[in-house]
């Protein structure tokens, strides 16, 4: 069985008797959130996006402050950061959200980016960002502390507290990765090394490497750095410990022993011997102890070990389309799960709580992407459909009674004869080239009368077809060979028209304006004709694809058909869906049930 085909029925699986999740209300039950954890003034915080939020017990999710800018788009087409943070930080995301987004324009650097389609292009960068270590919008995790948390990002060390965010220390350097909070002191774990914060001192680096996990059990201190786990009563006293595997993964402790997870397995460590846990079949990201149990995160699921680690049960998403875990808490005696789509509570399963939760998994993925609108206006930009793209160019009502002022200039050599008349000889002299200069004035020839939406001069439609311009005055033979030498040579800026003979309508110039007149008006029409009919093509498949993908939704989140193959294969139609309004729209469409406040959080 295919491997994506394997892991689209494991996370089709229903949830165990064990429970399911059941979305939180307030600012962080919809956003991606990275990591969270309990404070220690016995309230829930999570960080996801640039934005740090408070759950206290019997309320909802309140946002307290940002750990990363906040980003607008300007009417300039900049990309401004904005937020309580240092400049460099600021800088940084500039320079980064610049080089990261691609800006279509109309080719003469005009913006034509919709408000909804820049919000969409913020909100991805914000999460390309938030899976790529060390830029500034990372959180690799939120640590218990006095009155509140600290919060590890790549942009440094953030403490959160009920009165709000403060940070990043200056004193600590380089993306943090870990921290232990002890009562006397922090440890902080970064890519630059281990460091020691004293209360109300200044950091002190106390070694080098990347430490990229910090814990505390039966009075050591562990810590991997650069891959390998050390341990000791100190940070300056520890020393390398064996491990089952060369390649650990995640870190945690209890009072009881020590654990590991590598690619392959689980392992728990007590006294100087490690043991086999349970076998999970997702390498898991990160472990969690919390009241005695430990919590191995999965992408696809949250597993819950029992006291030794023999038995662990499993407790998969809520529903499927593209849902990953990404930390998980204990408070209150509940279980509590960080997520791609919001922070979950684990609650028992029933026939109401299982169809609520499925119902709000519907209404996410239905709103998760930019409106109908935007999608059309998004299309029609991409396939160059768009007002911008097939304009003409408009001159301003008043316009249309004064004149327009060309001015050419040509290069050429003069020639002198003089004829001497001792010798009875003609002598032929050329000069240097001269500029000689020619002005012309003429008032644009309106055609909306005709086709409503643009305005035309028969000049113009001269210039973009100048070769067949000289083609019809040489087949007609509007004029002779020598006028045409003189008055002609290829550049249609050196083209001489007799006004009195326009204006009098006479002579073989005449003749030609009314030709060409005819030919422009006749061209545009038959290309606003083309135009009209490949927006409505694109549009009438555009929304075919949106009504077909709402249809899957409620089939694959609502209905629920215990049949697991044909619930993977709706999921599949979904993503292909998906593929398709992303090829047509430019945009990274998925059904991920992110809901569009959350696009609004990054503008």
């Amino acid at each position: 069985m295919p491997a994506a085909l394997w892991f689209a029925l494991t996370t089709l699986l229903a949830a165990p008797e064990g429970g399911v999740w059941l979305p939180t209300t307030g600012h962080a039950g919809e956003r991606a959130i990275q990591a969270m954890g309990a404070g220690g003034d016995a309230a829930l915080y999570a960080a996801g996006g640039g934005v740090v939020y408070r759950l206290e017990p019997g309320a909802e999710w309140t946002r307290i402050g940002r750990y990363a800018p906040r980003l607008t788009w300007e009417a300039g087409g900049e990309i401004v950061a904005h937020g309580d943070l240092p400049g460099s930080l600021l800088r940084q995301v500039e320079a980064d959200a610049e080089a990261g987004i691609e800006t279509p324009d109309a080719g003469d650097g005009r913006e034509v980016v919709p408000r909804e389609v820049k919000q969409a292009l913020l909100a991805q960068f914000v999460e390309a960002q938030a899976e790529t270590p060390g830029s500034p919008y990372a959180v690799a995790g939120v640590v218990p502390a006095p009155q509140g948390v600290w919060i590890a990002t790549g942009a440094g060390l953030f403490r959160a507290t009920r009165d709000g965010l403060t940070g990043p220390r200056q004193d600590v350097r380089g993306a943090v990765h870990s921290v232990l909070h002890r009562p006397t002191e922090t440890l902080v774990g970064t890519d630059t090394g281990l460091w020691r914060i004293p209360a109300e001192a200044p950091a002190v680096l106390l070694r080098g490497g990347r430490v990229s996990a910090l814990t505390e059990s039966q009075g050591s201190i562990y810590f991997l750095a650069d891959g390998r786990i050390f341990g000791g009563a100190t940070p300056d006293a520890a020393h390398p410990i064996s491990a089952p595997s060369p390649q650990p993964l995640a870190m945690a402790a209890d009072p009881g022993g020590l654990y590991l997870a590598t690619r392959f397995a689980v392992y728990r460590r007590s006294g100087a011997q490690w043991r086999l846990c349970a076998s999970v079949p997702t390498p898991p990201s990160r472990l969690v102890t919390g009241e005695g149990i430990l919590h191995a995160v999965a992408a696809d699921a949250i597993y819950l070990y029992s006291e030794s680690c023999g038995q662990v049960s499993r407790v998969g998403a809520p529903w499927p389309g593209g849902f990953g875990f990404t930390d998980v808490a204990r408070l209150g005696g509940l279980v509590w799960a960080s997520a791609n789509q919001g922070v979950f509570m684990l609650t028992p399963l029933d026939a109401d709580t299982s169809l609520a939760v499925q119902m709000e998994g519907y209404r996410r993925a239905v709103t998760g992407i930019p409106s109908m609108d935007a999608l059309v206006l998004r299309a029609l930009e991409v396939h160059r459909l768009d007002s911008q793209a097939t304009d003409v160019g408009l001159r301003p009502a008043w316009a249309q009674l004064l004149p327009e002022l060309r001015a050419a200039a040509r290069y050429s050599p003069r020639r002198i004869e003089t004829l001497d008349r001792g010798t009875r000889m003609t002598e032929i002299e050329v000069t240097r080239p001269k500029p000689d200069w020619q002005v012309m004035a003429y008032w644009r020839i309106s055609l909306d009368r005709f086709l409503g939406f643009a305005t035309v001069s028969p000049l113009d439609y001269f210039e973009a077809n100048a070769l067949d311009l000289e083609d019809d005055l040489e087949a007609e033979d509007a004029l002779d060979g020598a006028a045409i030498e003189e008055v002609f040579d290829g550049t249609t800026s050196e083209i001489v028209y007799d006004d009195e003979a326009l204006s009098a309508g006479e002579g073989p110039e005449a003749g030609l304006l009314e030709q060409y007149e005819d030919a422009a008006i006749s061209m545009m029409a038959s290309e606003k004709k083309r135009v009209a009919a490949e927006r409505t093509k694109v549009v009438t498949q555009l929304r075919r694809l949106y009504q077909q993908r709402q249809n899957l939704l409620y089939r694959l989140w609502v209905q629920r058909s215990k049949d697991l193959l044909q619930r993977t294969t709706l999921l599949l139609s979904v993503d292909e869906l998906d593929a398709r309004l992303s090829a047509m729209t430019g945009l990274n469409i998925r059904s991920t049930g992110r809901s569009s406040e959350e696009a609004n959080e990054a503008k």
